[in-house]
């Protein structure tokens, strides 16, 4: 009968050590599912995404975190009143890109971070009373490309960064009363291009950089009262070339650089009451060139430099009632040809 009861009690104990266990255990379990985190770090590499709905007087606004490798995306929905800011963070290697929607009277910035190797993008909408305006990064290495509407009352700016290795590419609407503004960088080895619109009353100004090695073109559209000007750099190696309209009462001036070994062209329209001049640089080996147009009432001038070994030629137009005048070297071996009407006049 004891060891009966001996066994019992031996057989109770390990029950009640064999529940004990499982009562720990399943508390270890429920403190492990407890320790989970909930929601995101505060750490990079994370994806952030907002998508607007398809309706108006809606803002978006997303604000990605303060390091690298993150990509934010904005995209507005399809109508018009709506603000849309993105703000990258402050490092390299990120991509921002923000599409504003179809319509007018919208605003849309686009601010990089302060760093190389970024690519920013602004599109505006097919409509006119938009303001674009795209700022790049203070570093080389970055393109910068903004396409304005394809309607009048627009400005469009873009001002690129202070070092070189960069292009600018500003293109117009195919209207009139726009102005086209393109500043290059203070650096050679950059291609600045201004292409106007095809009508009037329009301005286009090219200022390059201060260095060689550089080329600067201006095409003006194919009408009259119009002012193209060209200011080329200080050094040489240069070609600076202006094309004028195909109508009168326009002005064409071309200044080239105060050196040799540069090629300065100026052709005039087919038509009178317009003024051609060019001026050459101050040294030798250099040829100027001017041709009038085909009618009466014109003046053609030009000034060759103080060296010999330059060929200066002035070809007049087939009619009266003109005056052409050749400055020559001051020295010997070039030919100084008169009019018939001078000797007729008794002019020496």
């Amino acid at each position: 009968m004891g060891l009966i009861k001996l066994t019992l009690l031996v057989f109770l104990y390990h029950h009640l050590l064999w529940q004990d266990s499982l009562l720990k255990g399943h508390s270890n379990l429920v403190g492990a599912s407890n320790s989970v985190p909930l929601g995101n770090d505060g750490s990079g590499s994370n994806g952030t995404m907002t998508q607007d709905d398809g309706s108006g007087s809606n803002a978006t606004t997303t604000r990605d975190d303060g390091s690298g490798s993150n990509g934010t995306t904005t995209r507005d929905d399809g109508s018009g009143s709506n603000g849309t800011t993105t703000q990258d963070d402050g490092s390299g290697s990120n991509a921002t890109t923000t599409q504003d929607d179809g319509s007018g009277s919208n605003a849309t910035t686009t601010q990089d971070d302060g760093s190389g190797s970024n690519a920013t993008t602004t599109q505006d909408d097919g409509s006119g009373s938009n303001a674009t305006t795209t700022q790049d990064d203070g570093s080389g290495s970055n393109a910068t490309t903004t396409q304005d509407d394809g309607s009048g009352s627009n400005a469009t700016t873009t001002q690129d960064d202070g070092s070189g290795s960069n292009g600018t590419t500003t293109q117009d609407d195919g209207s009139g009363s726009n102005a086209t503004t393109t500043q290059d960088d203070g650096s050679g080895s950059n291609g600045t291009t201004t292409q106007d619109d095809g009508s009037g009353s329009n301005g286009t100004t090219t200022q390059d950089d201060g260095s060689g090695s550089n080329g600067t073109t201006t095409l003006d559209d194919g009408s009259g009262s119009n002012g193209t000007t060209t200011l080329d750099d200080g050094s040489g190696s240069n070609g600076t070339t202006t094309l004028d309209d195909g109508s009168g009462s326009t002005a064409a001036t071309t200044l080239d650089d105060g050196s040799g070994s540069t090629a300065a062209t100026t052709l005039d329209d087919g038509s009178g009451s317009t003024a051609a001049t060019t001026l050459d640089d101050g040294s030798g080996s250099t040829a100027a060139t001017t041709q009038d147009d085909g009618s009466g009432s014109t003046a053609a001038t030009t000034q060759d430099d103080g060296s010999g070994s330059t060929a200066a030629t002035t070809q007049d137009d087939g009619s009266g009632s003109t005056v052409t005048t050749t400055l020559d070297d001051g020295s010997g071996s070039v030919n100084s040809t008169k009019s018939p009407s001078e000797y007729v006049s008794g002019a020496v």
